[in-house]
């Protein structure tokens, strides 16, 4: 069973470091966090294939709210 309390207390954690960037300075850094996790691990895997869907669809949103015309290749 999966453990609720746990489980969001883990993602509470993890969304001090990893959420939509407010300002273009998070965004460069989650820019540079895709980067890395693509460099590290093949994201073509679970469960880095969901951790980089959520990093980019973080990026993506950002990107189209502030008009830029930029996602990591």
């Amino acid at each position: 069973m999966i453990q609720v309390s746990q489980t969001v207390q883990t993602w509470q954690q993890l969304q001090q470091t990893l959420h939509e960037p407010k300002t273009h300075a998070e965004y460069l850094e989650l820019e540079a966090f895709v980067r890395e996790l693509m460099r590290q691990y093949n994201t073509d895997l679970e469960p880095y294939q969901s951790l980089w869907r959520l990093a980019t669809g973080y990026m993506l949103r950002f990107e189209q709210a502030n008009g830029l015309d930029k996602f990591p290749e």
